[in-house]
């Protein structure tokens, strides 16, 4: 599976979630400029704040281990996971 298509899945598992309005892609990814080295970016805009096992839902449902989470800072939350080998940041 090539990384765009494995980010539209990742995004697909957030948008079911009730308080996600909406879930957008960034970096190399968006633009099909992606090596073996790039991670997928990914920008969730929530309805109302999550908690922090709302954040972790999509991560635990894509079987993503989490190396970083912080708490809400600088008007956003952030997270940072592996999935298949693959790097994630939301």
């Amino acid at each position: 599976m090539n990384l765009k298509e494995l980010a539209i899945d990742i995004a697909n598992v957030y948008l079911q979630h009730s308080k996600v309005e909406a879930v957008l892609l960034g970096g190399s990814v968006s633009r099909n400029w992606y090596d073996d080295y790039a991670d997928i970016e990914l920008f969730i805009l929530w309805r109302e704040n999550p908690t922090d096992e709302d954040r972790k839902a999509a991560i635990h449902y894509v079987n993503g281990d989490i190396i970083d989470f912080y708490l809400y800072e600088d008007e956003e939350w952030s997270e940072t996971y592996i999935m298949n080998e693959t790097l994630a940041t939301s």
